[in-house]
């Protein structure tokens, strides 16, 4: 199951649109998330990326929409899996939090935006589509000209744009 779930996942931080690709691989794993072993929540918050890659996407997937969509209860599992996620509020966020509040902006910190796949993001501006992200060490990886979004980071960033936000982190 985790090298199906990573596959899958992969190919979304890619933006792939391989509908064969994609239905195959969310109908191979399906039967895994019956099962109980230790990586299934991880490997189920993967699936709810990739579902999200396909809800964002309905014309150019559409077998794999099918796959999902009499998919009984299995996506009511992945976003289980994926908005139990514990979140860690940083030094940093905290700081930001003081200037944006300091700012007179009035914000949501913590939000879970259940119309963009139930992201959790760092701050989210009141009334508007604007979500602030706090990027820390790990959400960057080195490249050969330096650092650069993690695969991710630039996943939750797209997605979140797909559903209408604009991000700045």
């Amino acid at each position: 199951p985790q090298g199906i779930a990573n596959v899958a996942w992969s190919l979304v931080v890619l933006d792939s649109r391989d509908d064969t690709d994609f239905a195959t691989l969310i109908a191979a794993f399906m039967p895994h998330a019956a099962t109980d072993y230790p990586e299934l929540p991880v490997h189920l918050s993967q699936m709810h990326q990739v579902g999200l890659h396909v809800r964002l996407h309905p014309d150019e997937l559409p077998l794999s929409a099918a796959a999902l969509a009499d998919s009984g209860e299995f996506t009511d599992q992945c976003r289980a899996a994926f908005t139990a996620q514990p979140q860690v509020r940083s030094a940093t966020q905290a700081d930001v939090a003081e200037v944006v509040h300091g700012m007179g902006l009035a914000f949501e910190e913590e939000a879970t935006l259940a119309d963009a796949g139930h992201y959790s993001v760092d701050f989210l501006l009141t009334g508007k589509r604007l979500v602030v992200e706090v990027e820390g060490p790990t959400h960057f990886v080195r490249g050969a000209v330096g650092l650069r979004d993690s695969g991710a980071t630039m996943l939750k960033h797209r997605q979140l744009q797909g559903f209408g936000y604009r991000v700045v982190s």
